[in-house]
């Protein structure tokens, strides 16, 4: 039983009265633990979507340079199992050997799909089942009809941008080979 203001006249009020002992307004509801788990869940949903919808886009419109390709830039040819094993075991020390570098490396298909803005992505890992992190490469413009050929299973090479670990390493500009 908890005691809450009651709105008329700022008496402490049982939750379980009826009304309130002072002035007789009715007595105002607690909020109840379910209520707060829901906006609980909720924000961190709301939030996480968010998060995936502007961590991907490129970094032109935040004006940092650092990630801008360069026209002669040389992707870094990586292990994907090196890269995913870094991030698994710590996401700031993957985040320092790969975030904003250019890498190409060479995984197996797991999905082929569109996110919740319609832009083509692939999943790609060591094959490996209920894989956490693979990479997760969002195509650049282009690379569509390569995407469409895609099958899981099948051994692709990628070369993209790291951005950063969402669930899976994000990957952005990505171009299948």
């Amino acid at each position: 039983m908890a005691l809450v203001k009651c709105k008329d006249c700022g008496n402490e009020v049982s939750t379980s009265a009826k009304t309130c002992p002072k002035c007789g307004a009715p007595a105002p509801k607690g909020i109840s633990v379910g209520r707060i788990l829901l906006g609980v869940v909720g924000a961190f949903v709301a939030l996480s979507i968010i998060g995936a919808i502007t961590g991907r886009k490129d970094s032109s419109s935040s004006g940092s340079t650092a990630a801008a390709p360069a026209a002669e830039e040389q992707p870094s040819v990586i292990a994907i199992t090196d890269m995913l094993s870094a991030y698994k075991a710590n996401e700031v020390a993957g985040d320092g050997a790969y975030k904003n570098h250019l890498i190409k490396t060479t995984g197996i298909v797991d999905e082929v799909k569109k996110d919740i803005t319609g832009d083509p992505y692939v999943i790609v890992g060591t094959g490996a089942m209920f894989e956490i992190p693979a990479l997760q490469c969002t195509l650049a413009k282009g690379q569509e009809s390569a995407a469409a050929t895609l099958s899981h299973g099948q051994r692709v090479t990628v070369t993209g941008r790291v951005r950063g670990l969402m669930m899976h390493v994000q990957a952005a500009d990505c171009r299948i080979e």
